[in-house]
């Protein structure tokens, strides 16, 4: 949410900008719990509605999927879905499965 676009604005400003729904990519890394929730509670105080939470595998988890999930249900009423991590097709080709599902 707060990555510098340019000197004095953020993703969180380009995201009040647009006015859309947003799609919010977590990881399994070490402190994703915290980046998560922050981002999940910046969006609920600017009133930015949060369509789903995606859970992207990390390469060095720390975190299993239900423990992400369950922690972020418990955060938000976002549709929580799971990417695991692919070697034999790569992720992209996920996206028209995903795409629908949202």
């Amino acid at each position: 949410m707060m990555v510098p676009l340019t000197e004095k604005e953020t993703v969180l400003d380009w995201i009040k900008a647009t006015k859309y729904p947003v799609i919010l990519v977590a990881g399994t890394y070490l402190g994703s719990f915290n980046h998560t929730l922050m981002s999940i509670k910046i969006l609920e105080k600017e009133k930015i509605k949060l369509r789903a939470v995606i859970i992207s595998e990390s390469t060095e988890s720390a975190a299993s999927r239900d423990e992400m999930i369950n922690t972020i249900k418990a955060h938000t009423r976002a549709q929580c879905l799971y990417i695991p991590r692919i070697k034999k097709r790569p992720a992209w080709k996920y996206a028209p499965d995903l795409l629908s599902v949202l």
